[in-house]
């Protein structure tokens, strides 16, 4: 299995990136996920396409190479590299080359990285509504194309054919076209087609060659016809190529991917139920492979009174949604047993999500995707506010960017943000008032009293919902950490703890006499807990009260520079 994950990605001159964007995934040497925040249009989705460019060799939207070297300059070509975790870099290039002719044609010099393509381990808004418009006969092509799932079989003994026959009639009319050029003395290398004949004419001549062809031979009209003819005939043959191309899958080299799709189809319907509502009319969700075709991914909802039906009739557009973003989730998860990467690429998809759905939604990928590296956008501040301290509650380490002022000229401004409960309680001591302060340790406070409640087993008193708050919390996590060499810092939070309740949650008139003092001592003592819970550079908590040392970091966490 692989590990790799992606340490940073440095992208010059690509698409609405103008100069040289540097983005880091990494904090003192720990790989992070990563949260990129900006408006529409501020170049979120640039970074998206860079690295699915760099490491899939390619981008999974049509036409998107056209527009990909920079807006500000064609001459110059499109760089991006990434950096893994192995040390190793990897390259893509993108850039303009003029032939012969004065034409200019896009030079793609990017190659897939294997580790990182047995999975659709990117995806967009756009990939799900391709899911659904794509028909069930064809649908399995949306997994056609990553490794190990098998792609096209030898030609076939038709396609052979055909290739033979368009070889055939194309050296008929090179030749043709060449005995045309000689006798009316037009550049040859300008001829490839009967069209190039006749502007070739047109300009030597200025005059339409139909206009003048009586006074030429008589066997100099049938060569044109001919020819026209043969160009006739290659289109054709040409199409039928293509469908050759499209028709030759192999059945038995398909049954790996049809074996997978099965294999996950009762984790998908799992989810599906687990993270939906309104599903008590719902019986079961079937993904039948290889039905109506070697490549159909035909889905089917069977209903409680033994109908069976449609998705697009039975689901609501966010269900629809959601059972569509499942399969792509569960084929990338399973992907990681045959070498896939860990890392996950969720590029703006929640944006048309109901909120309290979405959100539900992306608990489930944190606790499934827990160990993986994962990289979001979103142009939704509220939704980036949730996504923080979810990522914060289900221990990802996570690093947060936002972009801004694109220009044609400069392109975006990557602007690095606070994202860390404790990196927000530091800045606060340093020039925040009293609630600020007292707010922020009480956030430090219960992201550490939910982590150290699972990890020490500490007993609780449960409650309707269980919608556990510090003060559910706190008791059991001092009680078990007061006799441990870190006694003191843990009495010291257990003395301060009122502040958090008289001042970060509640406005009354004693939080309004609260010394600046007082607040400054309690975010410390959290800052000092935190310190001996977690170890930063690791990205590691603590496994039990056995770890619990007195940690250096203390000593500077508790002279913070309050100037």
């Amino acid at each position: 299995m692989s590990d790799l994950k992606i340490k940073n990605i440095t992208i010059q001159h690509f698409r609405g990136i103008t100069k040289e964007l540097r983005v880091d995934f990494h904090k003192k040497n720990v790989v992070c996920s990563h949260l990129i925040y900006g408006e529409n249009g501020s170049g979120k989705s640039s970074v998206i396409d860079a690295i699915e460019l760099c490491l899939l060799g390619s981008i999974n939207l049509k036409g998107i190479l056209s527009s990909s070297v920079s807006y500000e300059n064609l001459d110059v070509d499109s760089e991006i590299t990434v950096e893994l975790t192995d040390g190793s870099k990897k390259v893509a290039r993108l850039k303009y080359e003029t032939n012969d002719y004065g034409n200019r044609k896009l030079v793609n010099e990017s190659t897939r990285l294997i580790q990182f393509g047995k999975a659709p381990f990117i995806l967009r808004r756009s990939d799900i509504l391709t899911f659904w418009a794509t028909e069930a006969i064809q649908r399995l092509k949306i997994f056609l194309g990553f490794d190990n799932t098998s792609l096209k079989s030898e030609k076939s003994q038709k396609q052979l054919s055909l290739e033979k026959i368009y070889n055939t009639i194309t050296s008929k009319r090179a030749e043709n076209l060449k005995s045309l050029c000689t006798f009316f003395q037009l550049d040859n290398d300008m001829v490839l087609k009967v069209d190039d004949f006749f502007s070739e004419y047109k300009k030597k001549y200025n005059a339409t060659y139909f206009t003048n062809f009586k006074k030429y031979p008589r066997n100099i009209l049938p060569l044109v016809k001919e020819c026209q003819n043969l160009e006739l005939e290659i289109k054709k043959v040409k199409k039928e190529i293509g469908a050759c191309k499209n028709n030759s899958i192999d059945g038995r080299r398909l049954s790996p991917l049809r074996k997978r799709l099965r294999e996950i189809s009762t984790n998908v319907t799992n989810d599906f139920f687990e993270l939906s509502s309104r599903t008590d009319h719902i019986e079961q969700i079937f993904l039948d492979i290889g039905v109506q075709s070697e490549i159909s991914l035909l889905i089917t909802v069977k209903l409680k009174n033994g109908l069976s039906l449609n998705p697009q009739y039975v689901f609501s557009e966010a269900n629809q949604d959601l059972l569509a973003l499942l399969i792509y989730l569960e084929f990338t998860y399973d992907s990681s047993q045959f070498g896939q990467s860990k890392v996950l690429v969720l590029d703006d998809v929640f944006q048309s999500i109901d909120a309290s759905f979405r959100y539900r939604i992306m608990v489930f990928i944190l606790e499934k995707f827990m160990g993986w590296q994962i990289i979001m956008t979103t142009h939704d501040r509220l939704w980036k506010e949730q996504l923080q301290q979810l990522f914060q509650r289900k221990g990802h380490v996570l690093l947060l960017s936002e972009m801004k002022q694109w220009s044609l000229a400069e392109g975006p401004i990557l602007v690095n943000s606070t994202n860390m409960f404790d990196d927000k309680l530091k800045r606060d001591l340093t020039s925040g008032n009293v609630v600020d302060i007292c707010s922020s340790a009480g956030f430090l406070l219960e992201y550490i009293c939910e982590n150290l409640s699972a990890i020490l087993s500490t007993s609780i008193h449960r409650k309707k919902g269980d919608r556990y708050t510090i003060g559910d919390l706190w008791p059991g996590i001092y009680k078990e950490c007061k006799k441990t060499a870190c006694t003191d810092v843990f009495k010291k939070v257990e003395d301060l703890l009122y502040l958090r309740n008289l001042v970060g949650c509640h406005f009354n008139e004693w939080s309004m006499s609260l010394s600046q003092s007082e607040a400054e001592d309690f975010g410390k003592a959290v800052l000092d807990l935190y310190s001996v819970v977690y170890d930063s550079k690791k990205a590691k908590w603590i496994e039990s009260t056995n770890d619990l040392t007195i940690s250096k970091e203390i000593v500077e966490v508790g002279n913070v520079d309050l100037k």
